[in-house]
């Protein structure tokens, strides 16, 4: 009750002063504060009404003080759980922007585009993916995954690589060189297919990272299945590999042919897996479970330059269903795709449809794309190829927009 006076000394000469008095309401007789503020409640003992009031004039302010700050605490910590439980809600959805970006680049989203992004990284308060760090459970599944394909790949001996240049089969390469050294040998096949400018890198790259590398010739384009174009020929055409590289796995004696094939292939209409089914060509990506934003995070951790380089099919993939697949053709599409480079378009594909070409252009580039000065260049360009008509696809890039042309019962057997 100490902390509730006021003027202490000044109130127990009063109380001697009014104990001379005869009783009456207003006497009290002088005792210590705590025994006469206890017999007071206990006993109901009169107590001198200028006297209550001094000793309880702060009661109601102190007590609404106390209240105050109790409810400021528990304010405090209710605030600081709520960011806590929101913080981990959020922090999967952040970590997984990071897998979407990655795998954006791969629709033409370059460096110095804007990411596609969710929602929630536009909050002022949200980091940008690039400066988002991955749940310790994302880490620690990838490194899982990771360590689950070293393992595998050591156990294929001596093992000859499929190579285009892409990431998945520069990765693969990049990673058996790197559990298993010099027992090891990339392949890439040098054909009519593959852009004289994507040969070229490929070599750079193996070159670059000590990836032993040879070149071997295929002749798809004399197969008549291959070049009758129907929905199989991306199956005649990993056939013909295959069959090349099992004569040199024979003649060189390695054990195993890899590819590169990862899990989110398997959602894709892609015959040439029926290809390396038949030849049992190894999956070690596919094994280990490894997505292609997954790979393409790896890669980047690796230090490998191919991280971020888009996706690109062979040009046979260019010329629309049912059309010969010729190198009359394959050069036109091959030339016409080169000048688009060079006015800087990162993501795009040329399809052949005879005498029409179909430009299709990431979203994200394709406003740049519509600017008059441009499409003009696109039909000087192609005109000059030999096209009667230039188009601009307005859905943008999509990758194998062709099989859209493929019967569903054809699509739906995927492989088969």
């Amino acid at each position: 009750m100490t902390p509730f006076l006021e003027n202490g000394p000044d109130l127990v000469a009063k109380r001697r002063s009014l104990s001379k008095h005869d009783g009456g309401l207003g006497s009290i007789t002088e005792k210590p504060c705590a025994e006469s503020c206890e017999n007071a409640g206990s006993q109901n003992e009169p107590t001198h009404h200028g006297d209550h009031s001094r000793i309880l004039k702060f009661v109601p302010s102190t007590i609404a003080h106390t209240r105050f700050l109790i409810t400021a605490t528990l304010l405090c910590h209710l605030i600081l759980a709520l960011v806590l439980v929101t913080t981990r809600l959020l922090s999967p959805v952040l970590a997984r922007d990071e897998a979407w970006r990655l795998d954006s680049i791969s629709h033409g989203e370059s460096a110095g585009n804007p990411y596609r992004r969710s929602a929630l990284v536009h909050l002022p308060f949200m980091p940008t993916p690039a400066n988002i760090v991955p749940m310790p459970w994302a880490e620690q599944e990838l490194h899982e995954k990771k360590s689950l394909l070293r393992t595998h790949l050591s156990t294929l001996g001596r093992t000859l690589v499929a190579y285009s240049g892409g990431v998945d089969s520069a990765y693969l390469a990049w990673a058996m060189r790197e559990a298993v050294g010099s027992n090891m040998l990339a392949i890439i096949a040098d054909s009519p297919s593959l852009a004289r400018t994507l040969l070229a890198d490929a070599i750079a790259f193996a070159k670059e990272e000590g990836i032993p590398l040879e070149v071997i010739s295929t002749s798809e384009l004399d197969r008549p299945e291959y070049a009758r174009n129907d929905g199989q020929r991306c199956f005649h055409c990993k056939d013909e590999l295959f069959m090349a590289m099992e004569e040199l796995r024979v003649a060189r004696g390695f054990d195993t042919i890899a590819y590169g094939v990862n899990r989110d292939d398997q959602g894709d209409f892609r015959p040439g897996q029926k290809a390396a089914t038949l030849h049992h060509v190894a999956a070690p990506l596919l094994e280990a479970g490894l997505t292609k934003p997954e790979i393409r995070q790896l890669a980047r951790q690796a230090g490998l330059r191919i991280w971020d380089k888009p996706a690109s099919a062979c040009l046979s993939s260019r010329i629309e269903y049912g059309r010969p697949v010729t190198r009359e053709a394959l050069t036109v599409v091959e030339k016409g795709e080169d000048a688009v480079r060079a006015l800087g378009f990162r993501q795009f594909r040329v399809r052949h449809h005879g005498e029409m070409v179909r430009i299709e252009i990431a979203r994200d580039e394709l406003p740049r794309a519509l600017n008059p000065a441009i499409t003009d260049e696109f039909t000087r360009i192609f005109k000059a190829l030999g096209f009667k008509f230039v188009t601009l696809d307005l859905e943008g890039f999509r990758s194998g927009s062709m099989n859209s042309l493929l019967p569903a019962e054809q699509i739906s057997g995927r492989a088969g």
